[in-house]
């Protein structure tokens, strides 16, 4: 009787690493190398750039994204920018090139013509969205609770990502937020996105002259988390990792960011929640509001999603985080997702803007 062998079975965990993987690959290589490819085949110029030359293009900016801790900050941040820049170049060129070949194939224009207007579309494309990404837009919500005693003023930052950004974009986020005169801050994490951001970098978020709360982003999970948590206790900040505080007007939980779907039920079930209190919840991802509901949360506050950041990104976002951005309520919860203070990867935004958040909330009035 033959014996026969069997393979052994790949965990399911490892053949969805290399589903991801390989999808992620490929749709990379397909916005950072067809565009030129592309421009080249239009433009027929005599040197053409060889499949050396295009593994390049893309493997650099993923070779520094994986290296960039072993590199002195400055040469990181500074190779960061110029990659992460050469990626929004590409997605913008590779939008209009599929808006492009249908009109190619129905009127068939002169190619040189047709690539040096894909290249200028896609250059004042770029100029506009990285000046849009610079200015800093204020949005004021006025919500009413009944379970909320007297008034209150709340400002949210998010996702300002500092090491991505220059900390130089801290001193425009304070200078605005205390214009506000919040009585509380919250920062909805991706704060940080560098490792070994020092305390003397972040001092500007010491110069806050209201309260902050902070939660940690999926970015401070990547990279040094006890230091950040550390420099920002240094600097007065209350840092909620799956816990609670209460103030004189409300309670406030604070959770840490995870892949997990079940984060927010799992943690709000832990902890001592007051049933009477009104309750603000800060958790970076808008996951979990089904959860908060049940719980009584009474006002959830989010990011991460950028609001998609550049255009027509925001349809990809949009298939993973159904709450893109804005307000939305489920039973007794108010949820806020932030378009996000700063930007991450290239800094530039296209049908979004950067916005520090005003909730000016009112509730029963309460004699002293």
């Amino acid at each position: 009787m033959l014996k026969t062998s069997r393979r052994p079975a790949i965990p399911r965990r490892s053949t969805r690493a290399i589903k991801f993987w390989g999808i992620f690959l490929s749709v990379y290589a397909l916005v950072m190398i067809y565009p030129w490819v592309r421009i080249d085949m239009l433009m027929g110029v005599a040197w053409q750039p060889g499949p050396v030359t295009y593994a390049l293009m893309g493997a650099v900016p993923l070779l520094v994204r994986f290296t960039r801790e072993r590199l002195p900050r400055l040469v990181a941040r500074w190779l960061l920018l110029l990659c992460m820049t050469w990626l929004g170049l590409s997605f913008i060129l590779f939008v209009f090139l599929v808006l492009f070949e249908p009109f190619n194939l129905i009127l068939s224009p002169n190619p040189l013509h047709a690539a040096w207007t894909l290249l200028g579309a896609t250059a004042l494309s770029a100029a506009s969205g990285a000046i849009n990404a610079q200015l800093i837009g204020t949005k004021t919500l006025r919500l009413h609770f009944q379970k909320l005693r007297g008034n209150l003023r709340v400002v949210q930052i998010s996702d300002v990502h500092i090491g991505s950004r220059r900390p130089g974009l801290l001193r425009r986020i304070v200078k605005k937020t205390n214009a506000l005169q919040p009585d509380y801050i919250m920062i909805t994490g991706d704060l940080i996105d560098l490792p070994h951001i020092e305390v003397d970098e972040l001092r500007p978020l010491g110069e806050f002259e209201a309260p902050v709360f902070y939660v940690i982003g999926n970015h401070e999970r990547y990279i040094d988390l006890d230091e950040i948590d550390a420099r920002l206790r240094q600097l007065g900040f209350t840092v909620l990792r799956n816990e609670e505080t209460a103030t004189r007007q409300f309670q406030m939980i604070g959770i840490d960011d995870a892949d997990d779907a079940a984060q927010v039920g799992t943690q709000l079930s832990q902890l001592d929640l007051d049933r009477e209190a009104f309750k603000i919840l800060l958790y970076h991802r808008p996951a979990g509001l089904e959860a908060a509901a049940e719980h009584g949360i009474d006002l959830m506050l989010t990011g991460h999603t950028h609001a998609g950041q550049i255009m027509p990104f925001n349809l990809v976002v949009k298939r993973v985080f159904v709450h893109l951005r804005g307000l939305v309520t489920h039973g007794p919860t108010t949820l806020y997702v932030s378009p996000g203070t700063g930007t991450w990867g290239p800094v530039m935004r296209l049908g979004s803007r950067s916005e520090i958040t005003c909730f000016e909330l009112s509730g029963q009035s309460h004699p002293e």
